[in-house]
């Protein structure tokens, strides 16, 4: 073989392993990390609000997170309004969960994104996910997992307190007073 033959195949064999690497080692980062969050690789209850229903309604259904491909997968089943889909997210400072979705009825081109917490005790999940209405317009709604239906009411509750602001009282209860703030220079 010539020396140029030689360095062609050595250049080949390089990008092959380089390309490899690349994509192993995200995949590893994202196996030890999800494996710190294991407690939510199970069956859950499932609720979320529909944008094609009636106002205020909310779509039940079964779900189930497990991985694939090095990324967290959310797949429903038993939908009370008849929705199938798949969604695919990945871990982020391991608290949230963020990723999109996939209508996987025939013929369907629904999508869209979600944004998942996960709870402080890691037993539940609350959030929104986004898509588009019949018409197309696009709508976002809340989302909320548990693994009980009265967990879900919990969650739902949880969600409507943090989409306020901390500093807003709920009704009967002492307002949270906001911290003093020091203009530079000032001294105690």
């Amino acid at each position: 073989m010539n020396a140029d033959f030689k360095t062609f195949l050595w250049t080949i064999l390089a990008a092959i392993v380089t390309a490899i690497i690349s994509l192993v080692i995200p995949w590893l980062v994202a196996r030890v990390s999800m494996a710190k969050r294991h407690e939510l690789f199970r069956e859950w209850e499932s609720e979320y609000q529909g944008i094609d229903e009636p106002d205020g309604s909310w779509v039940s259904e079964k779900l189930k997170i497990d991985t694939v491909g090095g990324k967290i997968r959310l797949k429903n089943r038993n939908s009370s309004e008849g929705y199938d889909y798949t969604a695919t997210g990945r871990l982020l400072q391991n608290h949230f969960i963020v990723g999109e979705w996939t209508s996987e009825r025939a013929g369907a081109n629904a999508q869209g994104c979600f944004m998942l917490t996960i709870s402080s005790q890691g037993n539940t999940l609350y959030g929104y996910w986004a898509g588009s209405d019949l018409v197309g317009s696009r709508r976002y709604g809340k989302w909320v997992i548990a693994q009980d239906k009265a967990a879900i009411e919990q969650t739902k509750e949880i969600l409507d307190q943090m989409s306020r602001s901390r500093l807003a009282a709920p009704a009967g209860s002492v307002p949270v007073k906001p911290p003093v703030k020091i203009s530079a220079g000032s001294e105690k």
